[in-house]
């Protein structure tokens, strides 16, 4: 069964598209589109429930709050957004999320109306959401490019580290020209990758080669299924502010919670009965043992030492191990130094260092190299050292070039 179920809402006639993904962001399932009823009836199971909401219903700002206190930050939202919108703070819903270990905090607001008519309607075909997110917020950072994302009506736009914008009706050319110069530079958004689905294209097909003449370079890509596949993936992975939160948060059934759970509770608080007294018990048949070794100490150490004193057996003891042990320790980091000079020696920029383990004066190594031939020339440079040892253990074909495991040590 799929972990989340996303359902995403088009339009205020509740028009949707419905996709279900597992925890790491990969869909199991096509997506779908219909009325949202029609998704009501492709839910199985207890997922979790993602429902994403049009992007031109919610307001994203960045703010400074002074304070984490999560009941004065409520308080304080409608004063700090007040100047950013036109509508009446009194009639909006805020939620704020926290940028990293600092002050600096994302809000989105919504209509209090707009959020009830939702989650009524949801509730109405038994569709009870975990989570409520702007889509917009599934738009991920793309160094070095603007993202843009075409559909009928709508283009939905992200600078990196910047928050997604949402603009109807108009033209990708103007949306380019509107941004603000200090992004246009080598290092920020001098290129564009552009998202659309099949209506989204046939409104925008005509600007692409205009938007070419702009930029260094467009990137263009058409899904056929829609976009809401790598939005969905997205906010899985990194999840986006959640409305369900306040006065809009679910109420939580603890009876029904709770019901499932009686027999399993009564049988634990009979586990830790039984391990208290289990546990009372091997103390118990440990303490005698314990008598019983510190006599048999006691005898050995009088038959080799001449002393029924364990401190001075220990001693004694430490006093011959530590002379053999400190000439193994010498030997073992001297091969140590010598292959990771040996490596650092001969690795160079084609050459990506994954993870090394040194055990039992063995070297275990995992590079990446652009191609076969590196890797060779690597091994080979390491094998010309009289004292060491390399050998392949396996190579991998991946993305980026070869993954290989080597194995150095001490020539015998």
């Amino acid at each position: 069964m799929s972990e989340y179920f996303v359902i995403r809402l088009i339009n205020d006639k509740f028009y949707s598209s419905w996709i279900k993904i597992d925890k790491k962001g990969h869909y199991t399932q096509e997506a779908k589109f219909g009325n949202l009823s029609d998704a009501a009836n492709d839910l199985e199971g207890k997922p979790k429930i993602i429902i994403l909401i049009p992007g031109s219903k919610v307001s994203i700002n960045i703010a400074a709050l002074p304070t984490r206190n999560n009941n004065n930050i409520i308080k304080m939202l409608p004063f700090l957004i007040e100047e950013n919108t036109a509508d009446d703070t009194n009639n909006l819903f805020f939620t704020h999320k926290f940028l990293g270990k600092g002050n600096d905090a994302v809000i989105a607001s919504i209509s209090k109306n707009y959020l009830n008519r939702i989650i009524l309607k949801l509730n109405e075909l038994n569709i009870y959401p975990t989570y409520i997110y702007s889509d917009s917020q599934g738009i991920t950072d793309i160094p070095g490019h603007l993202t843009l994302i075409a559909e009928k009506d709508f283009t939905y736009g992200k600078i990196p580290g910047e928050q997604p914008f949402v603009i109807e009706n108009l033209k990708l050319i103007d949306i380019w020209n509107m941004i603000p110069k200090k992004y246009k530079s080598e290092d920020l958004i001098n290129n564009i990758i552009l998202y659309t689905d099949e209506s989204g294209f046939n409104r925008c097909k005509d600007e692409i080669n205009e938007l070419r003449e702009k930029v260094k370079s467009v990137n263009f890509l058409k899904f056929k299924k829609g976009l809401l596949p790598g939005l969905a993936s997205s906010l899985i992975k990194n999840p986006g502010n959640n409305f369900l939160t306040g006065e809009f948060m679910p109420e939580t059934n603890w009876i029904e919670l709770l019901r499932p759970w009686k027999i399993p509770i009564s049988l634990t608080l009979l586990l830790f009965i039984t391990n208290i007294f289990g546990n009372f018990i091997e103390m118990n048949r440990l303490k005698f043992e314990n008598i019983g070794l510190v006599n048999q100490i006691n005898n050995q150490c009088v038959e080799i030492f001449n002393s029924p004193n364990i401190s001075t057996c220990e001693t004694m003891i430490n006093q011959q191990l530590s002379t053999t042990s400190s000439r193994l320790d010498s030997i073992g980091e001297s091969l140590f130094l010598e292959i990771i000079n040996a490596i650092s020696f001969h690795i160079d920029q084609n050459i990506s260092l994954e993870s090394i383990i040194y055990r039992d004066n063995t070297m275990n190594l995992r590079v990446t190299t652009s191609d076969i031939a590196t890797l060779d020339a690597f091994t080979t440079s390491i094998q010309g050292y009289e004292r060491l040892s390399i050998t392949i253990q396996s190579t991998n074909q991946i993305d980026n070039g070869i993954e290989g495991r080597l194995q150095i040590m001490e020539l015998l």
